[in-house]
């Protein structure tokens, strides 16, 4: 909910794309993040670079920022993943993730959202 922490877990996302993963699309929400990779890494080096990364930050900049973060970790502990069958799932799983701050209320346009591929990749003025 804060635009400085999604920044940074933004730029946590782009840090190691094509090193350890390629990154198809990406949504950082107030309370979790999706993320569509092809894995060149372990998943679980590729999630706990995120969490640390941004976790750290986070809780470095708690009251400085006034996130409210309290005591213990940044990130729940564990991940949901599953793999992708062929393009009709990629495609769709794509579409839902940008998909995800219009459906929540966030913005009216999937492209409107700051922190989102849909953002990044959508043509600006």
């Amino acid at each position: 909910q804060h635009p400085q922490v999604a920044e940074v877990i933004q730029s946590g996302l782009l840090r190691w794309h094509l090193d350890r993963y390629e990154l198809f699309a990406w949504c950082i929400m107030p309370n979790h993040v999706h993320v569509l990779i092809r894995t060149l890494a372990s998943i679980g080096k590729i999630v706990h670079g995120w969490k640390s990364f941004s976790g750290k930050w986070a809780l470095a900049h708690n009251e400085e920022l006034s996130l409210g973060i309290p005591p213990g970790p940044f990130w729940q502990s564990g991940y949901w993943d599953r793999f992708i069958r062929n393009q009709a799932h990629l495609d769709s799983t794509e579409s839902y993730i940008h998909m995800n701050p219009p459906n929540a209320g966030l913005c009216t346009n999937a492209s409107d959202w700051r922190w989102s591929s849909a953002y990044i990749h959508s043509p600006r003025e």
